[in-house]
């Protein structure tokens, strides 16, 4: 069945419903026709024209070194050269000048083709001028970061919540536990921490639900001596994933006194109960005059007075 031949009006009709879409598109696109000499534009958008600050009247029917100078133009045609050549799409970013103000654009070019040649290039852009500049910040404040992290005094581990795995680490770390930053990288939080397995894992979990960051732990160094230390956690966002930022100080001079306290009030318990026992014990009688009569064995033991001389 032969398809229908359209009239011209009904050719005009859907040429104009083409020209409205082209015209709503919100994004900024432009139509190249390619030719045996070179390159010209046909038209842009309204989206292109606000972009760009250049209108139809600018660019149609010029070439890439008219509208935008030789410099500029002969880098332009390269790349749509390069598209021509590849037959398929090419994207790439540029800097430009345009009336409306300097702009970072993403560029793309799709190749229409009618029996295997190219006849034209569709160009779409975007501009990405305040996501450039976002990503600028963003990398700005890692770098800081990064600084602030690597030269900070406290030790500062970063550990996977799930696995335990230690994903970083600053220099601080390497000094206290004596391993280097490629050892401490191959290790995870159980080949430091005393605690049963099971016991470090729920730790995590409870860092990783919010329920408890502060904890008391013993760590293994290097050379094999163990510290008690305090450890302050808190989940940060790193490369898009959700780590544990722990923050280290040696507890273990604290956690001594705080044992040796323990052991004196232990003994001062043990004293206590000896002294009031003694008092139970302990008999001394006193004459009227308050010379002393009589005493028992312990108090000679403890006064250290013989009988004859109390």
């Amino acid at each position: 069945m032969r398809a229908r031949i359209k009239r011209p009006e009904e050719q005009e009709k859907l040429t104009a419903q083409l020209e409205m879409v082209f015209d709503a598109v919100q994004k900024a696109i432009a139509l190249v026709e390619v030719e045996d000499d070179g390159f010209r534009y046909i038209r842009n958008n309204a989206a292109h024209q606000r972009l760009t600050g250049y209108t139809l009247e600018d660019i149609q029917g010029k070439t890439p070194g008219e509208v935008f100078g030789q410099e500029r133009g002969a880098a332009i045609i390269d790349q749509f050269q390069r598209c021509v050549n590849a037959q398929k799409p090419l994207t790439y970013e540029e800097t430009v000048r345009y009336p409306a103000g300097e702009r970072i654009v993403a560029n793309t070019l799709t190749p229409v083709l009618e029996k295997g040649e190219v006849k034209n290039l569709l160009l779409s852009c975007k501009d990405i001028t305040e996501h450039k500049q976002a990503e600028k910040e963003r990398d700005e404040l890692s770098e800081r970061l990064r600084g602030m992290f690597n030269d900070h005094s406290a030790v500062i581990l970063v550990i996977a919540p799930m696995t335990g795995k230690i994903v970083d680490v600053n220099a601080a770390a390497c000094n206290f536990y004596g391993y280097t930053r490629e050892e401490l990288l191959g290790m995870s939080i159980q080949d430091i921490n005393m605690l049963p397995e099971d016991e470090v894992a729920k730790y995590r979990q409870l860092a990783l639900e919010k329920k408890q960051q502060r904890f008391i732990f013993p760590h293994r160094l290097k050379n094999g001596d163990i510290k008690m230390v305090d450890v302050y956690s808190c989940l940060v966002t790193q490369d898009r994933e959700t780590v544990l930022l722990s923050i280290i100080f040696d507890g273990t001079e604290r956690e001594k006194y705080k044992e040796e306290l323990r052991q004196n009030k232990e003994l001062l318990k043990a004293t206590l109960r000896f002294i009031g026992k003694l008092h139970r014990r302990l008999s001394v009688h006193n004459r009227p005059g308050g010379g002393i009569t009589t005493r028992n064995r312990v108090a000679e033991e403890v006064t250290g007075w013989r009988e004859q001389e109390a």
